[in-house]
């Protein structure tokens, strides 16, 4: 199921919702037994850290997610969104995660979630 937000005003206590428990899963991952194994584990970790930090002014999370952090100052610090926009690049852990919560837009620009499911 879909379900369509008009605004942000609508669609911000959601978006907190899905920040947190994306991080959650973010942490879960990294605290897996074979995750230090990963060559980015230590740039993720970094990243984690300063997502967990700055988690309510994080970006809807959409495509325009890490393009945010060259464009726009997210964090009201440049070198902090610089950072973040830098250990992004590699952070495969993250990607695959962040994909399970990525919010899609309509032609309208509005913001389509879909129902976590509970797999």
């Amino acid at each position: 199921m879909i379900t369509r937000y008009k605004d942000w005003k609508e669609f911000e206590f959601v978006h907190r919702e899905m920040v947190d428990d994306m991080l959650i899963e973010f942490k879960r991952e990294l605290d897996r037994d074979t995750a230090w194994n990963i060559p980015t584990y230590n740039q993720e970790m970094s990243l984690y850290i300063l997502l967990e930090e700055y988690k309510d002014k994080l970006p809807v999370l959409d495509y325009y997610f890490h393009k945010a952090f060259r464009q726009v100052d997210v964090t009201d610090n440049g070198l902090i969104d610089s950072v973040i926009w830098q250990l992004l690049q590699g952070a495969n852990i993250f990607w695959s995660v962040f994909g399970k919560f990525k919010v899609e837009r309509d032609e309208t620009f509005q913001i389509l979630v879909r129902e976590k499911s509970n797999d």
